[in-house]
């Protein structure tokens, strides 16, 4: 049975792999909450193949510490660069846009998430998970197709979207800070704010048919969000 799995593993490997050192240079990519998990282990594969590469993240101190790590391991790859992005204010989103000064971005990676906050509330008075996950990036993928010509745009998403909630008729309450929050709540928040983003996703491949658009589920592990 084991071997019937490597075997089947191996037969499902992707063709179109990233095995070449120089295919992505000259590529500028952006990835929010590049500074831990998913987001850290991409910014560190995209700077082994060559990649130009900008980490949107809250903390500058911690994005830093990636940033040298990732430099240390891949010294010939482009430069890495970090920009202040917090995603729990459309403000900060815009002013992060407002800051990439690169002739062009080709490649957007949506990674970053919040499950559970102590602060209910983001700057804007949304519902903070739905306000993180969904509304900034939301604003910040249309800021980036308005000042550049993105190639591509990568949503990491999650297998909970499926347990995601969203009333057509009642959109209102997605932004609404819900009465009791638990961690229950938070799942359904998170897996609904996950659920948003995969609708967004497919209204702009049909909006942008030039822009290849996708969301990606890394399955399940221990990361921090």
């Amino acid at each position: 049975m084991l071997l019937g799995l490597l075997a089947m593993r191996k037969k499902l490997k992707p063709k179109n792999t990233l095995t070449s050192f120089k295919e992505l240079e000259d590529v500028h990519i952006v990835i929010t909450g590049g500074n831990s998990g998913i987001g850290e282990a991409t910014a560190k594969m995209l700077a082994e193949k060559n990649a130009s590469v900008t980490i949107g993240c809250r903390t500058h101190e911690k994005s830093m510490n990636v940033i040298e790590k990732i430099s240390q391991m891949y010294p010939m790859s482009p430069k890495i660069t970090y920009k202040f992005l917090d995603l729990s204010s459309l403000r900060s989103t815009k002013e992060f846009v407002d800051s990439l000064d690169m002739k062009n971005v080709d490649i957007l990676i949506n990674n970053a998430a919040l499950w559970g906050s102590p602060e209910p509330l983001s700057e804007d008075g949304f519902e903070q998970t739905f306000a993180t996950n969904y509304l900034s990036h939301f604003y910040l993928t249309l800021l980036m197709i308005q000042k550049f010509n993105l190639k591509r745009i990568i949503n990491v998403s999650s297998g909970l979207y499926y347990k995601g909630e969203i009333e057509p008729g009642n959109l209102n309450k997605l932004v609404e800070v819900p009465e009791k929050l638990d961690k229950d709540m938070y799942r359904q928040l998170y897996s609904t704010s996950k659920l948003a983003q995969i609708y967004f996703a497919r209204e702009l491949a049909s909006r942008y048919p030039d822009i290849f658009l996708s969301f990606t589920t890394p399955g399940f592990g221990f990361i921090q969000i």
